[in-house]
């Protein structure tokens, strides 16, 4: 039971970051987001900053 718990663990931690960092939260902020409003600074942030895609597609009223 605890080898499985680890390996649950372990999956949600590898989803997780792949969403957060790059190109996980790049391709959220992109597929959430309506494009036309996104400037360039945006997507820079997105791919230098980790989580910055993420906290665009969720929080942000340009979406």
């Amino acid at each position: 039971m605890k080898d499985m718990f680890e390996g649950a663990f372990g999956f949600a931690m590898i989803a997780f970051f792949a969403v957060v960092y790059f190109p996980g939260g790049t391709i959220l902020m992109a597929l959430s987001c309506n494009t036309n409003r996104l400037d360039g600074w945006d997507w820079v942030g997105s791919v230098v900053i980790p989580g910055y895609g993420l906290i665009k597609a969720l929080f942000s009223s340009a979406c």
